[in-house]
């Protein structure tokens, strides 16, 4: 398996089709900053994604975009016809699974982070000291 990531294939899908991000990104009807988020590694793919990109390309090879493995755009007789087997489909669930733990950990910090500007923000104007916040 590849090691890059489905953000660095989407790129390259995109520099494929020879499309900017915001022409792909309005065909899969997305916002430009949804796609960021994948490139970025934020997001995982929604399976709505996945059938858009299908039906607006039915050449695009999605066990490719996936998992790396393959060529980006399919033919007869390619992995994204015939799909992956059954061992192939049981480590694509625990990578799943894995990226989705992986996430799950990341908002937990995310979250503790905030509230721990929360409190610093309280602690700072309970001293008399203006913040600037944005709306």
């Amino acid at each position: 398996m590849s090691n890059d990531t489905f953000g660095i294939r989407l790129k390259n899908l995109i520099k494929i089709k020879d499309f900017t991000v915001k022409e792909f990104s309005n065909i899969a009807g997305l916002s430009q900053p949804n796609f960021y988020k994948y490139f970025k590694g934020e997001s995982l793919p929604t399976v709505a994604l996945l059938q858009k990109i299908i039906e607006e390309w039915p050449d695009v090879n999605i066990y490719w975009l996936l998992t790396g493995e393959g060529e980006p755009l399919a033919n007869e007789g390619s992995k994204a016809f015939l799909g992956p087997s059954n061992d192939e489909q049981k480590k694509l669930k625990e990578k799943l699974a894995q990226l989705e733990e992986k996430l799950a950990e990341r908002d937990k910090t995310v979250e503790f982070q905030e509230k721990s500007l929360d409190t610093i923000i309280a602690m700072l104007k309970d001293r008399g000291i203006d913040i600037y916040e944005e709306e």
